[in-house]
């Protein structure tokens, strides 16, 4: 008599990802430190691929290289070789380091004023930043400022006028022929992604990952060179945008989706870190844009990112609203221009136009459409999918969050709450 023998016990493979069926109570151990979590883990530990792509997500700082905002010859020049002048120690050595045949940028200044130069430097760089925790808030006086700060080795900005027919929109463009970006590694989360940690008021639950088991002396960085667009918003065009009726409903459902994906994960207060609706448009906007322009400036999707500059009229530094869609690349050249060239006015018309065009109606739609944010804590979207005004995770800054194409143009759906009306 022959036949098969049934197991004792068998259980399918897709149990393994059911939370109900396998359920293991995390451990708290972190294998590259050695050590496991000595507050313990209440968690439900999850099974995920190997090699899934939600397994890690870094969390990185970023920060653009600001020149000084001073017109003086000298210190630009210090500025520029600050790598080989930080760490002289004395004067006897600035006679050394900085003497014409090594530096000759410096030929035409004494060691005296070479070396007053680097300690004013040295009080400076230490001298403002628990005032200013936001990175962008100096970011964004840099790139506001009028008249445009001078140029350096890695920075040049030129000022264009606004495209032809967004006069009412916009104020100058300023296009980044030369921008540099360092970014640095800070620590890691698993499963959930909590963008690029770039405001210094988001401030999450501490599920992040440390990257050693003592606090850190340094933090693995790296310095890209590239090249970006800068559109600056008109105020009062934004604030009489903001005023609607229909906007500030708008804004009411994207904060109840907000307090909603807070709370789903634990995060408190729930209402915290709310950007405004403001922030949707800008956002929105940001990738229609870097949607189109890769089309055409020769760069991936992936390789052409995004940092907003959104404040409020009642916040500290606001108001701000501005967007800049940059490149950058790690060789020491940075990128070739052609970022740059699509920002002249005549080019960045027909850019702006057909971005708000291609998200009138998507492939999606009636359903894209039609969506719009849920307190269920999933996602804080309204109208938007893959199909229309999702990017890539290294070109968002939100994680693909705060996103609604009805902020901009018309769509199938009812509400009348576009921002770019006359288009």
């Amino acid at each position: 008599m022959t036949g098969r023998c049934k197991p004792p016990f068998a259980a399918a493979l897709a149990d393994a990802f059911d939370r109900d069926t396998f359920a293991i109570q995390c451990t708290g151990h972190h294998p590259h430190l050695r050590r496991t979590d000595p507050n313990g883990c209440y968690e439900t530990a999850r099974t995920i691929l190997l090699g899934s792509s939600n397994s890690w997500f870094p969390l990185v700082m970023s920060a653009l290289s600001l020149p000084p905002t001073t017109q003086d010859k000298l210190t630009l020049r210090i500025a520029d070789h600050w790598a080989a002048l930080k760490d002289i120690p004395s004067l006897e050595v600035v006679a050394y380091v900085a003497a014409p045949s090594r530096m000759p940028e410096l030929a035409e200044f004494t060691a005296d004023q070479i070396w007053a130069a680097i300690q004013a430097r040295k009080l400076g760089d230490g001298g403002d930043s628990a005032e200013e925790p936001d990175l962008k808030i100096a970011e964004w006086a840099l790139l506001t400022q009028n008249p445009p700060a001078p140029p350096t080795k890695d920075f040049r900005v030129t000022r264009v006028p606004p495209p032809t027919g967004f006069n009412q929109f916009f104020e100058e463009i300023l296009l980044l022929e030369k921008l540099r970006e360092v970014r640095a590694l800070l620590a890691f989360t698993r499963i959930e992604s909590k963008g690029d940690f770039a405001d210094a008021a988001y401030v999450d639950d501490g599920r992040q990952t440390p990257l050693s088991r003592q606090s850190p002396t340094w933090l693995p960085a790296s310095e890209v060179r590239g090249e970006g667009i800068f559109l600056r918003f008109k105020e009062s065009a934004l604030q009489a945008w903001e005023q609607q009726p229909i906007v500030r409903q708008l804004e009411q459902e994207f904060f109840a989706a907000h307090k909603g994906w807070r709370t789903l994960r634990k995060q408190n207060p729930p209402e915290a870190g709310f950007p405004a609706i403001r922030f949707v448009l800008l956002h929105s906007l940001s990738h229609a844009l870097m949607r189109q322009i890769s089309l055409e400036c020769g760069y991936t999707a992936a390789s052409v990112r995004e940092r907003l500059y959104c404040r409020t009229v009642g916040q500290e530094y606001g108001p701000m609203a501005g967007i800049l869609i940059y490149t950058a690349a790690s060789d020491s050249e940075g990128t070739l221009g052609g970022l740059v060239q699509l920002g002249q006015p005549v080019t960045l018309r027909r850019q702006i136009q057909n971005a708000l065009e291609s998200m009138r109606i998507c492939g999606s739609d009636p359903l894209c459409a039609e969506h719009s944010p849920v307190p269920d804590g999933r996602a804080i979207h309204g109208a938007c999918c893959h199909a229309c005004l999702f990017a890539p995770e290294t070109s968002c800054e939100k994680g693909n969050r705060f996103l609604d194409r009805s902020t901009l143009v018309g769509t199938f759906a009812a509400r009348p709450a576009e921002f770019f009306t006359s288009i």
